[in-house]
């Protein structure tokens, strides 16, 4: 259980993560993704776009120097980390019971983007996993939920700040090269505040709707990932690209909402770029279908 700092006990739970198991995942020096016989994410035939061909060889090697990708070779070296993880997560469960006399639990937490993504075989690799523990009479796999009804918290403890990124902390989110980005996103969020809070929007459904618009730009300049890929260099231009075309959409919104105040039939009378631009709006990044204005204003 998560102790408040504010107000004591919390409700939060914390499960915390294996950091030696998900090492065989997800470290980067000796990570099953990074094996020889695995396809080469990186290196693709012709342009950006082309299928993929190649398999990593070696993880130093330059992408000229890659060997062509075998599938017949994966199926073997694939049954090895299996069962090498599985092994070592059934480790893990014996030493912890051998000290402590009771059942534990092996929490691995991973990117989804890793299955499938960056690590093409990753589905494969998952789903053999899971198969093999649960075939396993010595293992049972669980949800968190279904782990706590069984095993409620006995101990309280206090969080510092930390995060998933370099170091477990914010250094990677605070440097100068992306302090633009925090005061951008600080204005967003400021002005949005004043708008929800300010305008009749429980009273004009045509203002509401574009605010809740507004409130999905927000939400995506807001994405952790913007000032991550910048910052680490892994794709800066595109990092950038995408958080200031959703702060440029933003900007487009919350006008027209501003304007909504002092005529109810604005948008009626909005120009021809004033319509591409909120059908550009539209055509892109539709999430976050049931947004609540009130969430704002807790």
């Amino acid at each position: 259980m998560v102790k408040d700092a504010f107000n004591g006990d919390s409700p939060v739970t914390a499960f915390a993560r294996d950091a030696e198991i998900c090492q065989y995942v997800w470290c980067k020096f000796v990570g099953y993704p990074a094996n020889s016989v695995y396809l080469e994410f990186h290196k693709r035939h012709g342009q950006r776009r082309g299928l993929r061909y190649w398999k990593i060889t070696d993880r130093k090697s330059d992408l000229g120097s890659k060997d062509l990708y075998y599938p017949d070779d994966v199926t073997s070296k694939m049954h090895e980390h299996v069962q090498h993880f599985c092994g070592q997560v059934k480790r893990r469960l014996y030493d912890y019971h051998s000290r402590t006399g009771k059942n534990g639990i092996v929490v691995a937490c991973f990117d989804t983007e890793l299955f499938g993504h960056w690590w093409f075989e990753g589905p494969r690799f998952l789903e053999n996993v899971l198969l093999t523990l649960n075939a396993d009479p010595d293992v049972d796999l669980c949800t968190s939920q279904e782990y706590l009804q069984s095993h409620p918290p006995a101990r309280r403890a206090t969080l510092s700040a930390g995060s998933w990124g370099e170091g477990g902390d914010h250094r990677v989110w605070s440097t100068n090269e992306i302090k633009w980005l925090w005061e951008m996103e600080y204005r967003c969020e400021t002005l949005f505040g004043k708008l929800t809070f300010n305008l009749p929007w429980r009273t004009q459904p045509d203002l509401r709707k574009i605010l809740e618009k507004a409130g999905r730009e927000l939400l995506l300049l807001q994405a952790s990932d913007w000032a991550f890929v910048i910052s680490r260099r892994q794709a800066p231009e595109y990092g950038t690209k995408r958080f200031v075309q959703h702060v440029a959409r933003f900007d487009v919104l919350t006008d027209i909402a501003e304007r909504l105040k002092e005529d109810p039939q604005y948008l009626r009378k909005l120009n021809d770029v004033q319509k591409l631009e909120l059908k550009d709006i539209d055509a892109h990044d539709v999430i976050f279908p049931e947004i609540d204005l009130n969430w704002w204003n807790c």
